[in-house]
């Protein structure tokens, strides 16, 4: 650019303060033009200093062969046709030199506007070749977008089939344990409720400490089966997993976790178990707050 703005005003317009890449290309090839056509006037003109110089030689034959005659003493010239001779010399040697310096600056633009014409042309390349990788980074972009939305979609259908299935299985346990909640629900934000009779829903977080215990066992339970493909272990450990309950709802919870796994371990506070267990542990602490077995039973 700098160098299109340093050329002859005669060869290049102005240039305008936002001009692209092409448009500096169309002007250095229109500039080129120019100084091709001046070069075509300055060879012109160099054939005519030719000619003149021809003249010249001729000149100087003449007024060698006049020296000769003068020597001779044969028909001397006139001076007045000697000295029109040679001022016509001396004008065709400065129109010679003036020539000369024309075409000496011709080149000089030539050369310059050649260098400007590459710098242009690289310049171009150099455009087009940013574009090309923006192209390229905008179609990766809109391939990684497309690849995100669609893992986006299918996690979002894993985690909505997910939670529908730990939902249902959930479901089933709450029913067995008893109580008022007759469904367990996981939404898609996996915030847990429960469903009343009427159909309303409650959040797991509302509700009492025993309503709580029940619908959070079964929700645990859920996973489990969801993490064993549907099944559920041999054995579970349950500390205190009746808390908060009244007789009744810890009853209808041991009978069922009898019936669910073969070997359950459980740890209570409350003699229901009692009805159910194979072996029992009873433990106590002494006066010094350590831990021991009192009894077992098998």
């Amino acid at each position: 650019m700098a160098v299109l703005r340093s050329l002859d005003a005669d060869l290049l317009p102005p240039l305008p303060s936002d001009v692209t890449a092409q448009t500096c290309l169309d002007i250095a090839r229109t500039a080129l033009a120019s100084v091709n056509e001046r070069g075509q006037l300055l060879q012109a003109s160099r054939q005519l200093l030719l000619d003149r110089a021809a003249a010249e030689a001729e000149l100087a034959d003449a007024t060698h062969t006049l020296r000769e005659a003068q020597a001779a003493v044969v028909n001397a010239p006139d001076p007045a046709a000697v000295t029109a001779a040679e001022s016509a010399a001396t004008e065709a040697r400065t129109h010679l030199d003036d020539l000369d310096r024309e075409a000496s600056d011709a080149r000089a633009m030539l050369a310059a506007a050649q260098t400007g014409l590459l710098q242009v042309s690289d310049d171009a390349d150099l455009a087009r070749e940013h574009w090309r990788r923006k192209r390229v980074a905008l179609r990766e972009a809109e391939v990684a977008r497309g690849i995100a939305d669609s893992l986006t979609a299918l996690r979002q259908d894993l985690l909505a089939d997910y939670a529908q299935q730990i939902s249902e299985s959930a479901t089933e346990l709450l029913q067995r344990f008893g109580g008022e909640h007759v469904a367990f629900h996981l939404d898609s934000d996996f915030v847990p409720h429960v469903e009343l009779i009427d159909g309303r829903r409650r959040k797991l977080k509302l509700l009492s400490g025993g309503e709580k215990a029940r619908a959070g066992l079964a929700f645990r339970l859920g996973i489990s089966m969801q993490v064993t493909d549907g099944g559920l272990p041999d054995q579970i450990f349950g500390d205190e997993i009746t808390q908060y309950l009244d007789d009744e709802g810890r009853r209808a919870i041991v009978e069922t976790i009898g019936e669910l796994f073969a070997s359950p371990i459980l740890i209570s506070h409350t003699d229901e178990v009692l009805d159910y267990a194979t072996s029992v542990h009873e433990l106590t602490r002494d006066l010094l707050g350590a831990t021991e077995v009192v009894a077992a039973t098998h």
